[in-house]
């Protein structure tokens, strides 16, 4: 604080709390290039949930957006970490945006998925195994 005794002015050094927007899409990547492209397919109403505090949800375009993001590491988890029905995640990890106080105002994080086609029951490990279509054909009617 520094006062000016000529001066009628006060001059305050006060810390500005740095907040960013994190936004996305979620959408099935049918040909798995890692971009969204006209013709392929969003989720609505999926939520996301920011560093499981937080949750957003999808609108009609497969978008999501959090306004007011501190400075730090975050965690978003799609449908908040819980799996989703015949869909599978393209990618096995969980995101994280690291937001630095020199960043800009929005980061982009997509969630890429893809339609599971089948199940393929596992007996020896008890569980079953997804088969999406980039795999290569496999006869289920005999499993």
């Amino acid at each position: 604080r520094k006062i000016d005794d000529n001066a009628a002015s006060v001059t305050l050094d006060l810390p500005v709390a740095v907040s960013r927007a994190v936004e996305g899409r979620v959408f099935l990547d049918g040909n798995r290039n890692g971009l969204f492209e006209v013709g392929e397919e969003t989720l609505q109403d999926a939520p996301i949930c920011l560093d499981g505090r937080r949750v957003a949800v999808t609108d009609a375009q497969g978008l999501f957006r959090f306004a007011d993001v501190g400075v730090g590491r975050h965690a978003l988890a799609l449908n908040c970490g819980m799996p989703m029905k015949d869909l599978l995640p393209l990618s096995s990890d969980q995101p994280h945006v690291e937001i630095g106080a020199g960043d800009s105002d929005t980061l982009t994080v997509d969630f890429r998925l893809d339609r599971v086609q089948a199940w393929i029951e596992e007996p020896s490990q008890q569980q079953r195994r997804p088969v999406v279509p980039s795999e290569e054909a496999v006869d289920v009617t005999e499993l």
